[in-house]
């Protein structure tokens, strides 16, 4: 049996949340109205479920002429959809027809002369009505109406995959795992689809909010989401909880893991059917800044800039030489930092800085200090002592291949 295409499990979709919206059941003792606008939603749901069955079948209603007709009644796609599965072992042979034309009856008599239902004859209409078509979707598209939620609406198996293990979780009282989850699978959607390439799952941005919603998602939902959820920069990362802000326990609830996991779920639906995001790319992402030594002994300063360290600069070095060029990312300074003071130093235009801090620096000179794997090496170079321009970041495959020898 063929998977429906998202066409059909729109319309599937929709009739479920149809079903599920319809309030509290109705009995021979409830209100006429209570009945009325649950048979009006079943009608409704119905309809979508008849014809999406027939588009997964293939099948078009057609006029006595062979001509397949236009806008056809309630009740051809009802007897049309009925057909498929009218010989089937499983299907229960019994009134359907005679149902869907009590159905469309009664709502005709209320939409369009306001006579309310019989409390006693049709309190039960709206149960059986959804019972049918249940069962006919289950043995036409090879899944029952009320197993069907957005997530069957997402074509990535990777993002389906992490989205059905937080459902799990959440499933098996695991609310913390089921949050994660929904990180990881929103996370590989950023990865997958079209999204700004700057988003990441559990970091909280109202201008991400604001540029998702150009595409119908609900900016204070996604904001919400982003700050429940742990941060998760890929799919097969480890989640990192900020346990001062919301990163704690009692976040960790049912309800907070259903409503991030079906935000999480309509973000990625209508991110897998949007188009392409125009976004700017930042400077750094495609170019490098280029330091040229234009004196003969420049003054440099070296800092290991670890995690753990403070940046501060731990030697001077003398190994370069007029025209010898490092390339990086390059911020003006003020002045250096200090070990006796913890404040960043002042950020300046690099035209009117008098140090130059260049992190991520690749140089073809040798003479370096030695570099620790992990750690993330900063030099400072006197402003007057320097040219600098840009090129783009392909420089920094060719000055290693050139000379070997790189900082980063």
């Amino acid at each position: 049996m063929n998977a429906p295409d998202h066409t059909v499990l729109n319309r599937l979709v929709a009739a479920r949340h149809l079903i599920e919206s319809s309030g509290q059941l109705s009995t021979d003792l409830s209100s006429p109205f209570v009945i009325a606008q649950r048979l009006l939603l079943a009608h409704d749901a119905a309809e979508l479920v008849f014809f999406g069955v027939l588009a997964h079948a293939g099948v078009t209603p057609k006029g006595s002429d062979g001509q397949a007709i236009k806008d056809p009644p309630f009740m051809r796609v009802a007897l049309e959809a009925i057909t498929l599965v009218r010989n089937h072992p499983a299907w229960n042979r019994g009134s359907q027809e005679s149902l869907f034309a009590d159905l469309t009856e009664t709502r005709k008599q209320f939409k369009h002369f306001g006579r309310l239902p019989d409390a006693n004859s049709h309190a039960h209409l709206f149960d059986e009505t959804i019972q049918i078509l249940d069962t006919l979707c289950e043995l036409v598209v090879g899944q029952s109406l009320l197993s069907i939620d957005h997530a069957s609406l997402i074509s990535s198996i990777a993002i389906k995959s992490f989205f059905q293990s937080a459902r799990d979780a959440i499933n098996t009282g695991e609310y913390q795992l089921a949050l994660e989850q929904t990180a990881r699978g929103l996370s590989q959607a950023f990865w997958e689809l079209n999204s700004p390439s700057h988003i990441v799952a559990g970091e909280a941005s109202s201008e991400d909010a604001l540029l998702l919603s150009g595409r119908g998602i609900d900016p204070a939902s996604f904001l919400t989401m982003q700050r429940f959820l742990p941060r998760v920069g890929t799919a097969d990362g480890d989640p990192i909880w900020n346990l001062r802000e919301y990163g704690h326990s009692e976040n960790w609830t049912e309800e907070n893991a259903r409503f991030c996991l079906e935000t999480a779920i309509a973000a990625v639906v209508r991110l897998q059917s949007s188009p392409a995001y125009r976004s700017p790319l930042r400077f750094h992402d495609v170019f490098d800044d280029v330091i040229t030594i234009v004196v003969p002994e420049p003054r440099v300063l070296w800092a290991n800039g670890s995690p753990l360290s403070l940046d501060v600069p731990e030697r001077e070095i003398k190994v370069f030489e007029v025209g010898d060029i490092i390339a990086g990312e390059a911020t003006g300074r003020i002045r250096l930092p200090s070990s006796e003071s913890t404040s960043e130093p002042v950020e300046a235009d690099l035209n009117w800085a008098e140090w130059i801090e260049l992190r991520y620096a690749k140089t073809s000179r040798e003479g370096l200090p030695t570099i620790h794997e992990f750690s993330h090496h900063i030099l400072w170079f006197k402003k007057d002592q320097v040219q600098i321009s840009y090129q783009p970041n392909r420089l920094q495959m060719l000055l290693s291949l050139q000379a070997g020898t790189a900082i980063d």
